[in-house]
């Protein structure tokens, strides 16, 4: 007699952008003890698996914010009734980790909350409700956050510490391409052109360095955003037109990389950067603000100079002496490029979906055949 095979499903609430997610969940979708994902989202996410399946708000509800997040609660509580998936994953706490708890309270189903950085270190850490919000996300079966920092904070607040896992982004190291190094600009940014990342900061620092370094210094900014007519006409009112390149978006990332000295940026709120990642990894040391779960990465004067968020001052100062202190240049981008082999483990497909197995075994769903 042949055994059943007792299969698992998931639901899974997101927004992102289509390549944040898709590199996100792929560990989750290329588990074979999976057989369904339900994923609710505003616009649907293409890929070629058909264990996915979109739930998507219909286009005449869109633009209607309250419709939009009622027809997402109700679809994904519908599933939770319907399908009974093992799991529901909130990704970002505000809605959708809110959301997946509230789910799991009503249904009796596992929660995930996936915190990104930004929505723990900025909405929670920074809220007068903090303490409330905190006790609301330990009501979670399991919470992911994105390092050290983020676990550290949440245990202090009184989250249980063994329900919080750190999944990493999936990154394949292999996959970068070998480039000449050119350094034909002093500085690059690869950010989106926004209010989050405070590229205001960035300019102001970099009119001080010009002003304090003889010859030009540059920089290239690379994305784009809605930040963008307003940082022109800063760096016009700087004096810093010869200096700074405006490259718009880009998807040749490591072209720019290549082309560059020194990796920088000045938000204000931050997870863990894929540009940071990206950066270190052919050499760039950084100079990156101690926020979120970025000194994870970045090492402060082993392969970063980290400098306190928002000090145009501290960005100044370290990007002058990276600038002229070459031994101190040599060893940070010695130290960078390491991160390959460091972290090339723990951000591979395989050892992401290591940490998702664990997850789903600690809450009693090993998938076997019964």
């Amino acid at each position: 007699m042949h055994r059943k095979k007792k299969t698992m499903k998931v639901l899974i609430l997101a927004g992102l952008s289509d390549a944040k997610l898709q590199s996100k969940i792929q560990p989750i979708l290329n588990n074979p003890k999976i057989t369904r994902i339900f994923l609710v989202r505003k616009t649907p996410l293409v890929t070629s698996s058909p264990k996915l399946i979109n739930y998507c708000t219909p286009i005449f509800l869109r633009r209607y914010t309250p419709m939009v997040e009622f027809y997402r609660f109700v679809t994904a509580l519908k599933i939770c009734f319907l399908h009974r998936p093992a799991f529901v994953i909130g990704f970002y706490f505000f809605m959708h980790g809110f959301y997946s708890i509230l789910l799991g309270k009503i249904t009796g189903i596992k929660s995930v909350v996936l915190f990104l950085g930004t929505d723990l270190f900025w909405n929670i850490a920074r809220s007068e409700h903090k303490t409330k919000w905190s006790k609301i996300i330990s009501q979670a079966d399991f919470i992911g956050v994105r390092g050290e920092n983020g676990k550290s904070w949440l245990v202090d607040e009184g989250v249980p510490a063994e329900k919080i896992f750190i999944p990493a982004n999936v990154y394949d190291f292999s996959k970068i391409p070998s480039l000449p190094r050119q350094e034909k600009y002093d500085f690059v940014c690869v950010a989106g052109l926004n209010q989050e990342k405070r590229l205001d900061i960035l300019l102001e620092a970099l009119s001080y360095v010009q002003k304090q370094t003889s010859g030009k210094v540059t920089l290239a900014l690379v994305g784009d955003g809605p930040k963008r007519p307003e940082l022109e006409e800063q760096t016009k009112a700087l004096g810093l037109q010869e200096n700074v390149i405006f490259a718009g978006y880009q998807k040749d990332i490591f072209s720019w990389l290549a082309q560059s000295r020194i990796f920088i940026m000045t938000s204000r709120q931050e997870g863990l950067p894929v540009a940071l990642i990206e950066a270190l990894s052919v050499g760039l040391p950084a100079i990156v603000p101690d926020i979120g779960d970025i000194s994870t990465l970045a090492q402060n004067k082993k392969n970063s100079l980290l400098v306190p968020a928002l000090d145009v001052t501290g960005f100044a100062e370290a990007m002058i002496k990276l600038l002229h202190d070459e031994k101190l240049y040599a060893k940070l981008s010695q130290k960078a490029y390491q991160i390959r082999q460091e972290k090339a483990q723990e951000y591979s497909p395989e050892y992401i979906a290591k940490q998702w197995e664990q997850i789903f075994e600690k809450a009693g769903f090993k998938c076997r055949n019964t």
